[in-house]
């Protein structure tokens, strides 16, 4: 196992109060799916305080894109700053070190534990948002089906058996909070809890400002890439810095497009 996957195993967590709000349940789109939330406010911890960050998430699937803001703590180093993902293959980056090599990680670590987050509301609620109408405590657990995630580049893997408990309430039609602990065990058997909580929002598609101007951002392709050392060639997915000249999010769009 390599480091980033040993990292990514052992993240997550922290935990806040919810706001308790009952809705009338025949306002409720009852055929809403969990992915359908395009706005996702996400604070994760580990158990061993070690680590811990708060993203706001925002999926344009109209224009293919995904804008993470970021805030986070690994060994006592504050990460913070702004990611854009434009079509899966071009990432922008502001305010944000990244380790030369080792860029995608900053991608990484929030995209697989959003995941992570819908595949656990997909297994603890099955019959999705429509089942939250109120206030409500949340117990499920899993004895022999692990949890498996990956994007191109990365992937974590909890074991089973697995339990979920905490409390998901429905503040708005389109708002759920939620607050719960996520207890299992990764590499070489570790128990881990990890701590979400969070909000996620249905909303109108919030498109990025084509006008916006690139100063101070940084511009990476994203793709296939290998490394030569000595007679051994390595191949991986990852992130390369990439020369545009484009002033603007709407000139890089086009940029890209041709």
């Amino acid at each position: 196992m390599n480091a980033k996957s040993v990292i990514l195993a052992a993240f997550f967590l922290i935990s806040s109060q919810l706001i308790i709000a009952a809705t009338n349940s025949a306002e409720i789109p009852h055929k809403a799916t969990w992915q359908d939330f395009n706005i996702i406010k996400l604070s994760v911890e580990d158990n061993q305080n070690s680590w811990r960050a708060n993203w706001l998430i925002t999926i344009d699937k109209e224009k293919n894109t995904i804008s993470i803001e970021k805030n986070d703590y690994f060994h006592n180093q504050n990460l913070k700053g702004t990611l854009i993902v434009l079509a899966g293959k071009t990432m922008l980056s502001k305010g944000l070190v990244l380790g030369r090599g080792y860029e995608i990680d900053a991608l990484d670590t929030p995209i697989i534990m959003m995941q992570l987050l819908f595949d656990i509301l997909n297994k603890t609620l099955p019959s999705g948002p429509a089942s939250i109408t109120r206030s409500q405590k949340i117990k499920h657990s899993e004895i022999s089906t692990p949890i498996h995630i990956s994007t191109k580049s990365a992937s974590a893997h909890f074991n089973a058996p697995w339990a979920v408990n905490g409390l998901f309430s429905r503040s708005a039609i389109d708002t759920i909070k939620y607050e719960f602990s996520f207890a299992t065990s990764v590499y070489e058997g570790i128990n881990y809890t990890l701590k979400m909580n969070g909000e996620l929002h249905q909303k109108a598609t919030q498109t990025l400002d084509d006008t916006m101007g690139l100063d101070g951002w940084q511009i990476y392709q994203l793709g296939p890439m290998n490394t030569q050392q000595g007679e051994r060639t390595s191949f991986d997915y990852g992130a390369q810095l990439f020369d545009s000249k484009a002033s603007t999010l709407g000139e890089l769009r086009n940029e890209l497009s041709r």
